[in-house]
């Protein structure tokens, strides 16, 4: 009968200081330091490398996406520090049927967009 009082203290007594403990660090943090004492994270991720370093070379595909991909494609790019965008142009998407059959919709749409990222095309 003691055994089990006594065993039953000690797991109370165990779990009484797993509980403190995990207050003490959740309140401090793994570091030690209080959340007031942690240098805050950068609101936007900084590079690691120097301005025009980072640049993609993008096939012909890029400009046949549709809007929506286009532009999750290009602020993806944006976001990890995409500094230039080279992009392949198929002439047939330019120039159709006749030499004087041009659409450059596509094309101009990847210029305005980079540029408006302020990325170099």
């Amino acid at each position: 009968m003691k055994r089990r009082i006594l065993g039953r203290v000690l797991c109370a007594a165990v779990v009484a200081s797993a509980v403190a403990v995990t207050g003490a660090v959740s309140a401090t943090g793994a570091s030690g330091r209080t959340a007031a004492s942690r240098p805050a994270a950068p609101a936007t991720p900084v590079p690691p490398f120097t301005p025009g370093f980072f640049g993609m070379s993008m096939g012909g595909d890029l400009i046949q996406l549709s809007d929506a991909k286009f532009d999750a494609e290009l602020n993806t790019m944006k976001k990890i520090g995409v500094h230039w965008v080279r992009a392949s142009i198929p002439w047939g998407l330019v120039q159709h049927d006749s030499q004087t059959d041009q659409e450059w919709i596509l094309v101009d749409r990847l210029v305005e967009t980079v540029q408006a990222e302020g990325m170099q095309l």
